[in-house]
């Protein structure tokens, strides 16, 4: 993957769907996910944001998951953001959006094996 990429690949999942990020979230790739964030969104109850794969994320890149998070909440739409990447959970913490994508965002989940055509199951988010 070469510098300034971002890959979003999405899933389905019952009525969740789920959005695997890789590469970069910044200032140059933040506009392809929000674009691709208002079309997921619409036509699901649920979705999933794995960003396990992002290797950098800027403010222009957190700016586009909350648009994301703002317009899921705005059509009734439960946003979950996966992650086992140390970098992105330091950085949502100091910014205090891990508060935001919810008290118990599924840290850890195992989703990636979807590639392998493994359909896990996704827990709901506590309160959910």
């Amino acid at each position: 993957m070469s510098a300034d990429t971002l890959r979003v690949d999405v899933h389905e999942c019952s009525s969740t769907r789920i959005l695997v990020l890789a590469g970069e979230l910044d200032a140059y790739t933040c506009e392809q996910l929000r674009n691709l964030g208002e079309s997921s969104v619409a036509g699901t109850h649920k979705m999933v944001v794995n960003v396990d794969k992002l290797d950098y994320i800027d403010s222009a890149g957190l700016a586009a998951l909350v648009h994301i998070w703002v317009l899921a909440r705005d059509q009734n739409v439960e946003l979950v953001l996966s992650s086992r990447n140390r970098r992105v959970n330091r950085i949502l913490e100091i910014t205090g959006l891990d508060r935001l994508f919810g008290s118990d965002p599924i840290f850890g989940a195992d989703i990636m094996g979807i590639s392998q055509g493994h359909v896990p199951s996704v827990a709901p988010a506590a309160g959910a």
